[in-house]
């Protein structure tokens, strides 16, 4: 783990990832490494539903 005054706060806490495509098995060792938190990986919601980066499902427009 690198030491650096960003993995001070999240040491030893658990990042929820939510991801349906596997994403986490490049995503969390870095994260593991970095900020040395554990990675709980959350893949009941589909997240193509937010948009596609292939863009076969556009993504939705945010309007405010």
């Amino acid at each position: 783990m690198f030491n650096n005054s960003i993995n001070y706060s999240f040491r030893h806490s658990k990042i929820a990832l939510l991801t349906k495509h596997k994403k986490e098995i490049e995503i969390s060792p870095l994260i593991k490494n970095y900020l040395g938190t554990e990675i709980e990986v959350f893949d009941c919601f589909d997240t193509d539903e937010l948009g596609t980066f292939s863009r076969e499902k556009k993504k939705k427009s945010i309007t405010t």
